[in-house]
């Protein structure tokens, strides 16, 4: 029996993102030929440094290429945990507390669909990074908006932040530095 659809009605919830139709069309004009400055996604217009390129070639070379745990690599999360401690002041478990992802995307969506429940809410410092919304909708959570505002140097409000709570509030997103704000 032939199927009507093969994607899950949920990917209807979510539009195909305006960041990367306008980084498909500048790339097509790079394929003619043309010169762009790109400004669409968060991409460095620098290349990779030689030394990250060379520590990439040398893992490869020592046989770094299988599977790892689900979690990531456990010295990577050891130095992260390091990192935190050393410079941010925070101690976390390794073993349980770091995550290693494959960027924000998989990060969001994986914590989202993990921490929300259908109708929960996520308070959000609007203006946000749009993608939020998609991977709470994939949750079937709402977005709860809370103002940024220019006189508080795009810093969340306290009674903004009050305000937008309920019996509903689950997460709040903090970003920094903010996007798009740039807000620390």
């Amino acid at each position: 029996m032939p199927r009507e659809r093969w994607e899950a009605r949920r990917m209807n919830m979510i539009p195909f993102s305006g960041i990367r139709k306008i980084f498909q069309a500048a790339t097509e004009l790079e394929s003619q030929g043309q010169q762009v400055i790109h400004l669409e996604i968060g991409r460095p217009d620098f290349d990779t440094p030689q030394h990250i390129k060379d520590a990439a070639k040398q893992a490869m070379d020592k046989g770094f290429l299988h599977y790892s745990s689900s979690y990531g690599i456990l010295y990577l999360r050891k130095a992260i945990a390091e990192k935190l401690h050393r410079e941010n002041g925070i101690r976390v478990d390794p073993q349980s507390e770091i995550i290693i992802t494959l960027g924000v995307n998989q990060a969001l969506s994986t914590i989202m669909l993990a921490l929300l429940d259908p109708g929960d809410e996520v308070l959000v410092p609007d203006p946000f990074y749009l993608n939020y919304l998609n991977c709470m909708r994939l949750a079937e959570a709402r977005a709860v908006r809370v103002p940024l505002r220019e006189e508080n140097g795009f810093q969340v409000a306290p009674p903004d932040l009050e305000q937008a709570i309920t019996r509903k509030t689950k997460m709040i997103i903090i970003n920094s530095p903010h996007n798009p704000t740039g807000a620390v």
